[in-house]
């Protein structure tokens, strides 16, 4: 009797840690499963938290592309209408002499004429007096307006230079220089204006006793002065092209070179002497100033 008691209750036991152990087993598929929901839905937040942020980011970067492209489109406009502004200028410095000595021609036919001739006699004093004329009308109809005009273009690009100093903020070395260079510049200009504007008080109104010489190097001066900074300029609006637009379109302008060390380059670290050396491009330029000499 006490072995079928003790068989009896071994088997319960067995029963019993069976039914424990599918209990255990049980739990731990619950937990597994539990686990695998936590998991998976995890990951699908996780998911769509980096959908959501690459979303932002692209959105982000896209609108700053534009907003780069507006901005670049703005000094573009200004870009040409100062450069316009300052070839125009650039072309009426030189004073109409040509112009000027072609008022003696009738004085010079008059003399040349009998004392009967149906054509009017014409006095020198009337000759040198018209010729004067024409200088006043060239600074007041030409020299001036095309000075304004540039000096009114000028303002509108270097406020754009300030509005944006912040997305150029990599560049901002260049726009000191390039304002240092505009104010030398228009210094320059601005004795130009003052040395022509009195050159009739300085050195009378009879015009044919003008120094020729000294007015070609008053004029030279501006020319050149002009020139470099338009060359300035154009540098810098190939900095501001690869600062807003290169890291979205992924096209980087060169820096232009010169053909000798006495012209600079404006850069992103100041004024640098980039020479040509491309033997092919050097032999291409030599050919068209040939062609230039060939024509005068």
């Amino acid at each position: 009797m006490e072995s079928a008691t003790q068989i009896e209750s071994t088997l319960a036991n067995l029963n019993a840690a069976q039914t424990s152990l599918e209990l255990a087993l049980l739990h731990q598929q619950n937990f597994t499963v539990l686990i695998g929901i936590i998991v998976t839905a995890v990951l699908t937040v996780s998911g769509w938290v980096l959908s959501v942020y690459l979303q932002n980011k692209n959105v982000k970067e896209q609108q700053k592309a534009q907003i780069n492209y507006d901005i670049y489109k703005e000094l573009v406009i200004a870009h040409k209408s100062l450069q316009k502004a300052l070839a125009k200028f650039s072309a009426v410095i030189n004073p109409p002499l040509i112009l000027m000595e072609s008022e003696l021609v009738p004085w010079e036919l008059s003399n040349q004429l009998a004392e009967n001739s149906v054509f009017k006699h014409v006095t020198l004093d009337e000759c040198i007096e018209k010729g004067m004329l024409r200088y006043k009308k060239w600074l007041h109809d030409d020299f001036y307006p095309k000075y304004f005009n540039y000096q009114e273009e000028l303002g509108k690009f270097g406020y754009l230079m300030s509005d944006w100093s912040a997305p150029l903020s990599s560049i901002e070395t260049a726009s000191k220089n390039l304002r240092t260079s505009i104010k030398e510049t228009n210094s320059v200009f601005e004795e130009t204006n003052k040395r022509l504007y009195n050159f009739p008080q300085k050195n009378g109104t009879d015009w044919r006793k003008w120094n020729k010489h000294e007015i070609e190097q008053i004029v030279d001066v501006a020319t050149k002065e002009a020139h470099v900074l338009g060359s300035y300029i154009s540098d810098y609006m190939v900095l501001a092209h690869n600062e807003l637009l290169s890291p979205y379109y992924r096209y980087h302008r060169e820096m232009r070179k010169t053909y000798g060390e006495d012209y600079k380059v404006l850069t992103k670290d100041g004024f640098e002497t980039r020479i040509e050396t491309d033997p092919k491009i050097i032999a291409e330029i030599e050919r068209e100033l040939n062609k230039i000499q060939g024509s005068v």
